[in-house]
C-alpha cells in the first residue's frame, strides 16, 4: 500500500545545495529521485543447506535531479553552485519531500521531511536548450559517506 505524504504529490518537494562554506541555495527542480542500496555480500557456506545466502554490506544513496533554468540563480555563472567545474565536485544536498514555500534554508531552520546528504559527488551533467521551450538541466549524484534518510512525519 502506498503512503501519501500530506497528499502533496511532489509539488512541495524542494532541493537545496551547498558548496563548501557558502550558504544553502535552492534550485528550481522539476523532479528528483533517490535510491538507497546496500552492497550484497555472499555469505554462502557449508551450513547453507545448498541454498545461497546473502548479507548486506555498505549502504549508499544515489539519484538524479532535473530542473528548469532559473534566470535569477543562473546555474552556469553562479560560481559557488553549478556547472563551474561541476562534474566530480562534492556538494551538500537536502532533498525535501515537503517544505513550506518561501522558507529560508540554513543549518538550523530546515523543516519538513528531507534527505540530508552532507557530501554528494555530482556527475553526468546535461543541459537541454530547445528552440521553443524551457531550458532544462539535469545531473546525477552519489553519496560520499554518511547521509540521513527521511521518515514521513504527519
Amino acid at each position: 500500500m502506498a503512503t501519501v505524504i500530506h497528499g502533496a504529490g511532489g509539488r512541495s518537494g524542494r532541493m537545496f545545495i551547498k558548496a563548501g562554506e557558502n550558504s544553502w541555495r535552492e534550485l528550481c527542480v522539476t523532479s528528483w529521485n533517490a535510491t538507497e542500496t546496500a552492497e550484497e555480500v555472499d555469505t554462502t557456506c557449508s551450513t547453507s543447506g545448498g541454498y545461497k545466502q546473502v548479507g548486506l554490506g555498505a549502504r549508499s544513496l544515489e539519484g538524479s535531479i532535473s530542473g528548469n533554468w532559473d534566470s535569477i540563480l543562473n546555474p552556469m555563472t553562479d560560481s559557488d553552485i553549478l556547472f563551474n567545474d561541476f562534474t566530480g565536485q562534492s556538494y551538500a544536498m537536502r532533498l525535501h519531500l515537503r517544505a513550506p514555500v518561501g522558507d529560508l534554508h540554513d543549518e538550523t531552520t530546515a523543516t519538513g521531511d528531507y534527505i540530508d546528504i552532507p557530501t554528494a559527488v555530482v556527475n553526468n551533467i546535461a543541459i537541454t536548450a530547445p528552440a521553443d521551450g524551457v531550458v532544462e538541466f539535469s545531473f546525477d549524484f552519489k553519496s560520499n559517506g554518511t547521509y540521513t534518510n527521511t521518515t514521513a512525519q504527519s
